[in-house]
């Protein structure tokens, strides 16, 4: 399940954390928990398979050989994980990747992938001539979560509220690529460009219905829809780590799922043929 900033909020509620005789606790306050175990989880995915996370950049190629840092690229240019070579049609199709596609897709990709190298804080990319377009995959942390009334809409592009409802925005130009953003109408988009000081959005595939003021819009955990449960039930074991109350029953759960996250992200991906033993019956 893809959960948004209200699901994971309301789900760290139900799992007992506020005292009935002490009101309620505030949406900030549990967001930012939320957020606190967001950011864990993708040390634990990052420091397994950088590539597992990730944003990616267009460049077209000038004919020269080395490319300096320009707008979209990743701050540090030595986080590239694999270039593509996307001048033709995208071979994942309509959308771009997301999610355990990267899985597979990254890991084959590599074996394909061009050429580059790193020098003087330049990226090189030898043997392409101009107008070529590569897609540069880079390892990225995933922004804080929030959402809130959308500001406007056009059928590639969504401004976001320059104050959400809960949690806060990032002033930083792409800070939100290789993000999902999710309406209340149930649209799903990855965000490809962000303008900070416009609050506005680029998504890499047009909106089937065009976002307007009466929509709510989310910024959805580029986490694995199967380990998203781990981000309330991380969040109800921070806020309840400092009191008495019982939360054994939810840290079970949660070792639970980070032992099936390990494993998940330690699987070793192959396009070796499997040998199949036939078992008599």
């Amino acid at each position: 399940m893809i959960y948004t900033l209200q699901k994971l909020i309301r789900a760290v509620q139900l799992s007992g954390i506020e005292n009935p005789d002490s009101g309620t606790m505030d949406p900030d306050d549990i967001a930012d928990r939320i957020n606190e175990e967001q950011e864990y989880l993708a040390s634990v995915v990052l420091h397994i398979r950088p590539d597992m996370l990730c944003a990616y950049w267009d460049l077209t190629t000038t004919g020269t050989r080395e490319y300096g840092v320009v707008s979209g690229m990743p701050r540090y240019l030595d986080h590239v994980s694999v270039i593509e070579d996307v001048s033709g049609t995208n071979p994942m199709g309509s959308r771009v990747l997301r999610f355990e596609e990267r899985f597979s897709y990254l890991t084959t990709l590599s074996a394909n992938a061009i050429g580059w190298y790193f020098r003087g804080g330049k990226l090189g990319i030898p043997d392409y001539d101009t107008g070529t377009q590569l897609r540069v995959y880079y390892p990225k942390r995933p922004a804080p979560l929030f959402y809130g009334t959308v500001a406007a809409g056009t059928s590639t592009t969504v401004t976001f509220p320059s104050t959400p409802t809960v949690g806060e925005l990032i002033p930083e130009d792409d800070v939100y690529n290789g993000m999902l953003v999710k309406l209340d109408d149930g649209q799903v988009r990855e965000v490809t460009g962000y303008t900070a000081s416009a609050y506005k959005a680029t998504v890499d595939v047009a909106w089937s219905t065009t976002p307007t003021t009466d929509n709510v819009i989310s910024l959805v955990s580029p986490i694995f829809p199967r380990f998203q449960e781990m981000l309330h039930l991380g969040a109800a074991i921070r806020l309840r780590a400092g009191s008495d109350d019982e939360i054994n029953q939810i840290r079970f759960e949660y070792d639970r799922l980070m032992n099936q996250l390990e494993a998940f992200m330690g699987r070793e991906q192959s396009q070796e043929t499997k040998r199949v033993r036939k078992i008599a019956r």
